[in-house]
């Protein structure tokens, strides 16, 4: 799967590359006045390689394809099990499972015991595609935007790849020039800083966890002690509630910690303050522990942990919003 991934995410990063030469040298001559910030150009190509959406992976089976229009309505013929990664605009979503197209029924990423797998696909067998309505996206679907395209998909074997123009991100690419953010994926995602350990970027992707022991959580290093982890954020954001998955596992000498709260930024950028909240910080495996609070308007949040003596601490995925 790391080198699906790769190969992935090499093609949308080429892409962005020709676009910014396009978009630096064509386009301001057509738009000249419009806009002159390297922020703005910047986000009009990373939107162009949005559109060209690509599916890598590998599997055992029989030959198979199918086509797509819009991400609700497909049809296909093929079966095998296999597992990949999938560009829907900026996100990687992952399939893993059993894959069967047979006309306008089938699925993906079926388990045995018909459960959804680190995917956003199928939780059993059901009509093609009538399964991508949001009730069971989940947290690792792809933005709603990202879902009307068109194309498809071959499976000869072994490898598995597929082909999608996105609709949905050429929308959000044309405009763009105006400066309207459909997707919403112009703002920089938060900066990542911790007192110990990485890799950080694991903190807020997109793979959802089956459990509290699954593998590659991040980890703080060091054993007992207080640690922490801090999203920064490019602009004041209004926070309301958070959410931590935590990681535990006696092989690692990982469990949850002693203790936790949350830390919010001041507006001067220096003085971070708790939330005030009346809720218990919780700390139950195999599940996400939700803390609401007064909402406020803040520069970034800060995880701070106190972990038990000769014990590492870890979390699978931090999330908050308002």
């Amino acid at each position: 799967m790391a080198s699906s991934s790769r190969f992935v995410a090499t093609i949308h990063s080429g892409i962005k590359e020709i676009g910014l030469i396009i978009l630096a040298s064509v386009l301001p001559l057509l738009f000249f006045g419009c806009a002159g910030s390297g922020d703005y150009w910047n986000d009009r190509a990373n939107d162009l390689p949005d559109i060209f959406d690509f599916k890598c992976g590998s599997g055992v089976g029989l030959v198979g394809a199918k086509v797509e229009i819009t991400d609700y309505i497909g049809t296909g013929l093929g079966l095998f099990v296999g597992s990949a990664r999938e560009k829907y605009g900026r996100e990687i979503v992952t399939t893993d499972g059993i894959a069967i197209w047979l006309g306008i029924f089938g699925g993906e990423g079926i388990s045995p015991a018909c459960q959804s797998h680190e995917g956003y696909k199928p939780e059993c067998f059901c009509l093609l595609y009538h399964f991508h309505g949001d009730q069971i996206y989940g947290d690792n679907s792809p933005p709603l935007t990202s879902r009307f395209r068109f194309g498809g998909e071959v499976f000869l074997f072994f490898p598995w790849l597929g082909f999608y123009i996105n609709l949905g991100e050429l929308v959000d690419f044309v405009v763009g020039f105006t400066t309207l953010d459909i997707a919403g994926d112009d703002k920089p995602p938060p900066e990542l800083n911790s007192s110990s350990g990485g890799p950080l970027e694991r903190l807020t992707d997109k793979k959802e966890s089956r459990s509290s022991s699954d593998l590659y959580p991040y980890f703080w290093r060091a054993k007992g002690g207080e640690q922490w982890v801090s999203q920064r954020f490019h602009e004041p954001e209004h926070v309301s509630w958070t959410e931590v998955y935590w990681h535990s596992d006696p092989k690692w000498d990982s469990c949850v910690p002693e203790s936790w709260q949350l830390l919010w930024l001041d507006i001067d950028g220096e003085t971070w303050r708790p939330v005030v909240t009346k809720q218990a910080y919780g700390m139950e495996l195999d599940k996400y522990n939700r803390v609401e609070f007064e909402a406020v308007k803040t520069l970034g949040i800060k995880l701070v942990v106190q972990l038990k003596d000769g014990l590492r601490g870890g979390i699978h995925r931090w999330k908050y919003g308002d």
